[in-house]
């Protein structure tokens, strides 16, 4: 009988541990960080008329003013951890790199192969540009492998080329805010191209 009631204990606690990690699976983990202020402003002449426009994220959504009027602003349903200004692609212009929470691991335009996105709330490069006094998407990475911590661009090995350098988290502990691997990624036609990714450690300084 005792034998029994433990059997039953343990029996339930496996159904319950293996309901958790379906619907941790199926709908991703949500970072506490996204729930807190999380504000960063920049400004940039993208135009060369000789005005700055205004980027900035406020409270996880993110913002483009040009003569303090908002021109543009993120999905409702983004959650924008950070941005970054540079020449992501190296056309010579100036793009916005915004790094995206969001539900799903694709956008709108979904592979083939799928009838429909999945739950997954996961991390996203997005760049977007000014074109014609209109922001408009350039490019958007599927979810990546591992969160973004901070990113830059920098010319790693002198060609003249900027490549984008990455501070990378993980899924499984997303509340902490330590880099777990860093890359290094170049932009090739059309999406980037992973060079290099280190061992797994803490990393920090994109300096």
């Amino acid at each position: 009988m005792k034998n029994k009631k433990i059997f039953i204990i343990l029996f339930t606690s496996l159904i319950l541990i293996f309901t958790a990690v379906i619907i941790i699976l199926k709908t991703g983990f949500k970072p506490v960080f996204l729930e807190k202020e999380n504000n960063q402003i920049e400004f940039f002449d993208f135009d060369n008329d000789g005005i700055n426009e205004e980027i900035e994220i406020k409270n996880s959504k993110a913002y483009f003013l040009k003569n303090n009027k908002i021109i543009w602003e993120s999905k409702n349903e983004y959650k924008i951890d950070k941005f970054l200004l540079g020449d992501f692609n190296n056309d010579g212009k100036i793009e916005i790199g915004f790094s995206v929470w969001k539900k799903g691991s694709y956008g709108d335009a979904l592979p083939f192969w799928l009838e429909k996105n999945d739950d997954f709330f996961g991390n996203h490069l997005f760049l977007y540009k000014l074109e014609n006094n209109n922001i408009k998407m350039a490019w958007g990475s599927s979810t990546l492998a591992n969160p973004i911590i901070d990113f830059k661009l920098l010319d790693i090995n002198n060609d003249n080329k900027l490549e984008l350098v990455i501070l990378e988290g993980d899924y499984n502990n997303l509340n902490d805010k330590n880099s777990r691997y860093f890359s290094i990624w170049h932009w090739n036609e059309w999406l980037f191209y992973k060079d290099f990714e280190s061992e797994k450690g803490n990393y920090e300084n994109l300096k």
